[in-house]
């Protein structure tokens, strides 16, 4: 494993370092007056991943970020995405519609005001998604979320990326841009250009230092992009979610506007002994003729799907959740469970 000390980084304003998670904490402890904060996760499937981005969130002591960016969701753009939904923060996503991996979303705190962008998405060298966030003062806050596709035209990806810049520049108003960009900005074959691209339109690295660490190789490729100077400090979680690590950009004096919701509602489908039991008792008495009389295996399981779909949402319908201010743990976590991931938290970093 290449060793932290022998590792490059770039000039960044910013007080950059790396963190294990009981670090983190020790840091988050003294900096209970931040405004707005960003974390970015290279999540290599939701699906896959998503319980251990939850027991990421809880060993950071449910710190209150205002974003939680993700990279390769693996989700698709018709899937159910409720499975993925953590208290107190709204999800929105964009999937792939033709192909496995890539994806990109943002949960934002659900006390935040925000609107999806749509203008910004304007190329097929990145997936991006973009929301406007309302701020205390007469600027709002614009917080996007990018994933470049490692074989994609890293030229025309910068083309692309200059006008989704030049786009934010429009109205001068306080911008984040992060993601994984596969971009390494500690090669100079294609972070020339990349930087001189960033900072014709004023924007800069929050992050300075190597971002996926493997045995034989460091490269700087995810980072969190502003065109303002209120980020005091970020910070590299060494931890396994996936094979990139955490980042986070802290930020002061810059304050989004907050509703009054005291707890934070969602839906799930009610699977309750009842509810299960009419479905079974529609499923009993359901003609199933047209399945199997349909010789084409295709179409018979189109007609099979759809009539499993429309009985099952028909007698298990959605009900509403009401959460606590803090993330509650799964029940299956148990006291031992939870120790056990900090002793490999610490392993891990160590």
């Amino acid at each position: 494993m290449i060793n932290e000390e022998d590792l490059d980084f770039v000039q960044t304003p910013v007080n950059c370092f790396y963190s294990d998670i009981e670090n983190f904490n020790v840091f988050a402890s003294s900096n209970e007056k931040v405004d707005f904060s960003i974390l970015h996760i290279n999540a290599r499937s939701l699906p896959k991943n998503f319980d251990s981005v939850l027991s990421f969130i809880r060993s950071v002591n449910n710190y209150p970020f205002s974003i939680i960016a993700i990279t390769e969701t693996w989700l698709y753009e018709n899937d159910y995405t409720a499975l993925y939904n953590i208290p107190n923060y709204t999800f929105v996503c964009k999937g792939r519609s033709d192909k496995r991996g890539g994806g990109v979303g943002l949960y934002i705190k659900s006390e935040l005001e925000f609107t999806i962008i749509d203008n910004f998405n304007i190329s097929n060298q990145l997936e991006s998604l973009f929301v406007e966030i309302n701020c205390s003062g007469p600027k709002k806050i614009v917080t996007g979320v990018i994933y470049r596709p490692p074989r994609e035209d890293v030229n025309a990806f910068i083309n692309d990326f200059s006008d989704v810049l030049n786009n934010l520049n429009v109205d001068r108003k306080v911008c984040f841009v992060t993601g994984d960009f596969n971009v390494n900005l500690l090669s100079r074959q294609n972070a020339n250009m990349f930087e001189n691209t960033l900072s014709s339109y004023s924007f800069y690295p929050v992050i300075d230092k190597p971002t996926r660490i493997t045995e034989v190789s460091a490269t700087l490729i995810d980072n969190i992009f502003t065109n303002i100077n209120s980020v005091t400090k970020s910070t590299i979680i060494r931890t396994d979610i996936s094979d990139h690590y955490p980042i986070v950009a802290i930020c002061e004096n810059l304050r989004p506007s907050r509703s009054n919701v005291r707890n934070i509602t969602t839906f799930k489908r009610d699977t309750s002994i009842s509810k299960v039991l009419n479905m079974k008792l529609e499923l009993n008495s359901t003609d199933w003729q047209d399945v199997l009389g349909d010789n084409n295996a295709q179409s018979a399981y189109t007609t099979f799907h759809n009539k499993i779909c429309d009985i099952f949402y028909r007698n298990c319908p959605m009900r509403q959740i009401k959460h606590k201010k803090n993330l509650q743990k799964s029940p299956w976590i148990t006291s031992g469970i939870l120790k056990s991931i900090r002793r490999k938290n610490v392993l891990y970093s160590s």
